[in-house]
């Protein structure tokens, strides 16, 4: 099958259990994995035939402006509103809280979905 792929998209949002840390806005990484059928678009070479994966960055950018407790809720809420704005087969998303485990020594908490 078929991907577009987004690796490392930089969003910022406000999210977190307490309203303490929703205040201010923390690094996400969001990496993306739309499954497609690109043959259209690999034949016509024609933005128009596949998924413009700008608007797709644009899209998570906008849905990531409201607060979020958890990570998991904004992968659901992506593969959600994602799946169902563009013509995908599949969608798998990544959500990386960088600064989520610093004190305990940890690169980054994470969770990965597949819808």
């Amino acid at each position: 099958m078929d991907k577009i792929i987004i690796k490392n998209l930089k969003v910022e949002s406000n999210i977190g259990i307490s309203c303490e840390e929703r205040s201010d806005k923390q690094a996400l990484l969001i990496d993306i994995i739309l499954f497609t059928d690109l043959r259209k678009s690999g034949i016509s070479d024609d933005i128009n035939d596949t998924i413009n994966y700008s608007t797709v960055c644009k899209e998570i950018i906008m849905l990531l402006q409201k607060e979020f407790a958890t990570i998991e809720c904004i992968a659901e809420t992506l593969a959600q509103q994602i799946k169902q704005k563009f013509n995908i087969l599949r969608i798998k998303i990544k959500v990386r809280k960088p600064k989520a485990l610093l004190k305990k020594g940890a690169q980054y908490a994470a969770v990965e979905i597949e819808r």
